[in-house]
C-alpha cells in the first residue's frame, strides 16, 4: 500500500510541519495485516538523486499480480512560515515559486531493488497530477507540465 506520511521517525511532532510529509509504502505480513511502512526518501533505493524535497502530495499507484509502481509530486523549494508575509500568507511571487517548484516522483521496481526512487523531472515548470500504469513489465508514467503567463492569475495554464 502506498500512501502519504507526515510523521518522520513516526513522531507525531513532526506531523506539524508539512513539509515533513512524504510518499510511503506498507506490505502485508502472512496474516494479512499491513506492517509499519516506510518512508520513500532519498537513500531509500534511490536510483540517483532525488530532491529530498520540502512535502509530497498526489500519490498514485498500479499493480499488476503484485508488480507495484507509484508517482506522486514532490515539492522542491521551501515554502514555509520564515519565507511567508507575516501573516501567514504567501505573495503572487511566492505562489509562483511554489507552483514551479513541483516534480515528479517515481518508485518503480527494477530486478531486485524494489523501492527505486527516480526523479523523473527538474525543471522551473508546474508538473502535476501525475498517473502510473503497470503490466508487470512495462511501466508508464504521465503528468500535466502547465505554464502560467503571470503571477496574476497563477492557475490559468495559457503557455
Amino acid at each position: 500500500m502506498f500512501y502519504l506520511s507526515d510523521r518522520e521517525n513516526n513522531d507525531p511532532k513532526s506531523a506539524r510541519d508539512i513539509r515533513n510529509t512524504r510518499g510511503a509504502v506498507s506490505t502485508k505480513d502472512e496474516s494479512g495485516q499491513f506492517q509499519q511502512g516506510g518512508r520513500l526518501e532519498s537513500g531509500f533505493g534511490t536510483s540517483s538523486y532525488v530532491d529530498t524535497g520540502y512535502g509530497d502530495s498526489i500519490v498514485k499507484a498500479a499493480d499488476s499480480d503484485g508488480n507495484c509502481a507509484a508517482v506522486w509530486v514532490r515539492q522542491t523549494e521551501d515554502i514555509t512560515m520564515g519565507t511567508a508575509n507575516l501573516d501567514g500568507t504567501l505573495d503572487e511571487g511566492q505562489q509562483m515559486l511554489q507552483m514551479n517548484s513541483t516534480e515528479i516522483i517515481a518508485d518503480i521496481p527494477n530486478g531486485d531493488v524494489w523501492w527505486l526512487l527516480t526523479q523523473l523531472t527538474n525543471n522551473s515548470t508546474p508538473d502535476l497530477a501525475p498517473m502510473v500504469a503497470t503490466n508487470g513489465e512495462r511501466t508508464i508514467v504521465a503528468w500535466r507540465e502547465v505554464s502560467s503567463s503571470g503571477v496574476d492569475n497563477l492557475t490559468n495554464f495559457d503557455q
